[in-house]
């Protein structure tokens, strides 16, 4: 199992549990949170319109691997990836409630990893943490959930 299954694994949970949510894009429709491997699409659909390119983004979340250790001596030798799950939201609403619909969804991937740490092979630590950007940048709303995975072991092959 490599670090991209984990990333490709973890895009299809997120994706999953938090279907149903109430997410709108800019345009008020209710969609789905799209997610996307290390970072969002660099390239975006030309077909807009009026709507500037990045506003078509959203929402989003991005699963980022910021660094794999194999056999971390912290981690009592096991493998281990470090993952930032970036997330945001467009909410230009005069109630201001991107920020709750952003903890929501943040809360309600950890509730998921706190009460079972397994995902197929992978599996995560319960020490989690929940970030939220400093700045105010209205109607988009950004946060990040710092998770710790532990990937399968790799065994040893025998020499002959």
């Amino acid at each position: 199992m490599t670090v991209n299954e984990l990333q490709d694994e973890l895009i299809g949970e997120i994706e999953y549990i938090t279907e149903g949510m109430e997410i709108y894009n800019k345009n008020g429709n209710r969609v789905e949170l799209k997610g996307y491997p290390q970072s969002i699409p660099m390239f975006l659909p030309t077909d807009y319109g009026e709507e500037e390119p990045e506003d078509t983004l959203f929402p989003y979340f991005a699963v980022v691997i910021n660094h794999v250790m194999y056999n971390d001596p912290e981690a009592g030798g096991e493998n281990t990836a470090h993952i930032m799950v970036l997330f945001g939201i467009y909410d230009d609403d005069e109630k201001m409630r991107g920020y709750s619909t952003l903890s929501a969804i943040m809360q309600r991937v950890i509730m998921r990893f706190m009460k079972n740490q397994t995902m197929g092979l992978f599996y995560c630590d319960k020490k989690m943490r929940m970030e939220f950007q400093e700045d105010d940048t209205a109607p988009q709303f950004f946060g990040g959930i710092e998770m710790i995975w532990y990937l399968p072991e790799i065994e040893t092959e025998e020499m002959e």
